[in-house]
């Protein structure tokens, strides 16, 4: 799965194994570099973000050696709080985690090291990157977890019982017509114009901004300020220094304001990633419909056969296991509280309520 200009799900590639392991994301990255090829693409150095899987990291390592590696923090979290559960932790990892700057990252490591300084070594030896402020700014995205993989997931979970054909087509049919959909929104989008994902950004921190102090400098620098802190902007460049303008290529609230400072346009200063025409450009291929599996054609190979299953002991699962670090999956908006209708108070029924009508 990856992410569009627009910041929806894109599915790259699927495939059926009998079990999670070396041999088989092998066989998936192998047949993926494979497909990249075919259609002319020569780019090796892809980032991959997932958990701390064995198996994908070998398999990488053999198939992609020059790819990025980020780390579900999610991941990394929950392997963090087993070591370390006081909740002082937590928020500092966090802030760790989503710093765009190498200011903050270092301020909340200095903060972790005076409590345990086995802490800060620990999140120092991580080989992936998991902080925002060490991701590339050509790949122009910010996410530190594979959340939005599990959406996927999700999606999965009522197609999973089906036969392996009926199951492959409900996946080709459902992205099919999302994809359609996608490309007739695509085209109502401007080609140099912001994507609505980005638009919105753009929106919520020129709202910010409004009140920041500029200083104009020479060379398309800027200096913002915002309350007692400084931020050196440089438009030609494309720079800020809380980093975020460069992690996410959207013009951060201190861009923005240095944008308007100098009267011009804030789409001339987004990512070509986040631009209708790359948009546009992403669904320009789409999933041709197919006839009935009775009308299809006959070749001259060898039947497919099902994946060797290998089952676990015990019944099947059909939901997403969760560490203990995880935050519980809400079944509804349902009060986890009753209260009873005639007295109102929580708890109480029509037995036990003084006032029900069991009691008169």
């Amino acid at each position: 799965m990856s992410l569009d200009g627009n910041n929806n799900l894109y599915c790259v590639a699927y495939a059926i194994v009998g079990k999670e392991k070396t041999e088989t994301w092998a066989y998936f990255f192998r047949n993926l570099r494979f497909a990249f090829q075919q259609h002319g693409c020569r780019k090796w150095n892809w980032t991959f973000i997932s958990d701390r899987m064995k198996g994908v990291e070998k398999a990488l390592e053999k198939e992609f050696p020059q790819a990025t590696r980020r780390i579900c923090t999610q991941h990394l979290y929950a392997n963090f709080k087993e070591k370390w559960p006081e909740p002082l932790y937590h928020n500092l990892f966090w802030f760790a985690a989503n710093a765009t700057s190498h200011f903050v990252y270092n301020k909340m490591l200095d903060k972790i090291g005076r409590m345990s300084p086995a802490a800060v070594e620990y999140l120092l030896n991580v080989p992936q990157q998991w902080s925002k402020h060490q991701f590339d700014p050509e790949v122009a995205c910010d996410h530190n977890t594979s959340n939005f993989v599990e959406s996927f997931n999700a999606l999965m979970n009522e197609l999973r019982e089906k036969p392996v054909i009926e199951l492959m087509e409900d996946i080709r049919t459902y992205y099919m017509e999302a994809f359609a959909e996608r490309a007739a929104l695509s085209e109502k989008v401007e080609l140099n114009g912001p994507t609505p994902y980005a638009l919105g950004c753009l929106e919520a921190n020129c709202a910010d901004s409004r009140i920041y102090e500029v200083i104009r400098g020479g060379g398309g620098e800027f200096e913002v300020h915002e309350g007692y802190t400084k931020f050196p902007v440089n438009i030609l460049s494309g720079t800020c220094m809380c980093g975020e303008w460069q992690v996410t290529g959207i013009p951060c609230k201190h861009a923005c304001r240095a944008i308007y400072e100098n009267k011009e346009e804030l789409v001339h200063y987004l990512h070509g990633y986040c631009t209708g025409q790359c948009y546009r450009l992403t669904y320009t291929d789409h999933m041709h419909p197919l006839p009935n599996k009775d009308q299809w054609p006959t070749f001259q190979f060898p039947e497919i056969l099902p994946p060797v299953q290998e089952r676990g002991v015990g019944r099947p699962t059909r939901q997403r296991k969760r560490k203990p670090g995880y935050p519980k999956k809400r079944k509804g908006k349902r009060s986890t509280t009753i209260t009873f209708s005639i007295c109102k108070a929580p708890g109480h029924n029509s037995r036990s309520c003084q006032g029900g009508p069991t009691a008169k």
